[in-house]
């Protein structure tokens, strides 16, 4: 599975468009500005655990996803998260259930791995102006160190 991911100021400087094309188009919009009023005290957890069984459905939280639907959850909740708090989590954990073959667990890997992408050029552009791959090694690094969660290798 493939999938491009590009991320851009829109117009107005108030939010950032991110458009992910795996197999469908979309196109949203969010304010994450850094003095946006939508910012809340919430509290954020140091983990995220998604629970992955043998047909590859996944438990998120209080809710059952399939694995086809995985990359765009990932990428709208630690995205949410952020809207919400300016803040990631630090890691993801993924636990699976039973026997989960190396095939479903590869594709779960490349569509976490490829929200991560997305959501470090999303938020490199509206914090930096920049997208990630455009900054410096000393700022990737402390871009790296501030979301830890978006340069993951092992879940």
């Amino acid at each position: 599975m493939m999938a491009f991911a590009t991320a851009a100021c829109n117009g107005n400087k108030s939010g950032v468009t991110f458009n992910t094309n795996a197999g469908k188009d979309s196109s949203v919009t969010f304010d994450i500005s850094p003095d946006s009023a939508a910012r809340i005290s919430v509290k954020i957890p140091d983990t995220i655990v998604l629970k992955m069984d043998s047909t590859g459905k996944i438990g998120w939280s209080d809710r059952l996803i399939k694995l086809t639907d995985l990359q765009q959850q990932v990428q709208d909740s630690l995205l949410n998260i952020y809207i919400k708090s300016g803040k990631l989590p630090a890691s993801l954990d993924v636990q699976y259930l039973g026997t989960v073959t190396m095939g479903i667990r590869g594709n779960a890997d490349d569509m976490i791995r490829q929200a991560q992408i997305v959501l470090r050029n999303v938020i490199s552009v509206k914090t930096l102006n920049k997208a990630f791959g455009s900054l410096d090694s000393a700022a990737q690094k402390k871009f790296q160190e501030q979301y830890p969660v978006l340069f993951q290798n092992y879940y």
